[in-house]
């Protein structure tokens, strides 16, 4: 039975990746220090360790979503803020293991083609596959779309108001 035991440190408020391992959704927690610690158990000698974030604005049914938020939040003033930069981390590690084994990610901030963090472990063999920061095209593009169907909705609802408050002082 090997056990893995991982300590995400460096991340923020607005960067919260998901951890898989072996394809297992791993949940972390934070400890006493302000990082976050996830252990993993397995009978295999071998663990493909992957990290990512994911923008919400890459689903399926995004548009849908932006909207009902957009509504729900009072045309958005309430509504929680994006990242505007999009930036996504994807970090892929394999790792041998051997017993019980600690790992440590150090994240950076983030930062387009820069790497994502450092990793620290003792393993018998360690592999990084991929390790970057990227900007997410299409949530860009998807993000600048509903700025502008946010826009015109304003738009629309500021002429509607204007308009009813003339029909109403019966200058229409």
């Amino acid at each position: 039975m090997n056990t893995l035991h991982i300590n995400l440190t460096g991340l923020r408020s607005n960067f919260r990746p998901y951890l898989v391992i072996d394809g297992k959704n791993i949940p972390y927690k934070r400890n006493a220090t302000g990082s976050y610690d996830a252990v993993y158990t397995t009978d295999k000698d071998s663990a493909n360790i992957l990290v990512y974030k994911y923008l919400e604005i890459r689903g399926k049914l995004w548009w849908l979503m932006s909207l009902l938020f957009f509504f729900v939040s009072v045309f958005g003033i309430f509504d929680s803020r994006y990242d505007k930069k999009c930036i996504v981390a994807h970090l892929e590690y394999n790792v041998r293991l051997q017993g019980e084994n600690h790992m440590q990610l150090a994240f950076y901030p983030p930062h387009d083609k820069l790497r994502a963090a450092d990793a620290a472990g003792d393993f018998p063999a360690f592999e990084e596959k991929q390790n970057i920061f990227y900007i997410d095209k299409i949530a860009k593009k998807r993000q600048r779309i509903m700025l502008a169907v946010k826009l015109l909705i304003w738009v629309a609802l500021i002429a509607t108001g204007i308009l009813v408050m003339l029909t109403s002082f019966g200058v229409l």
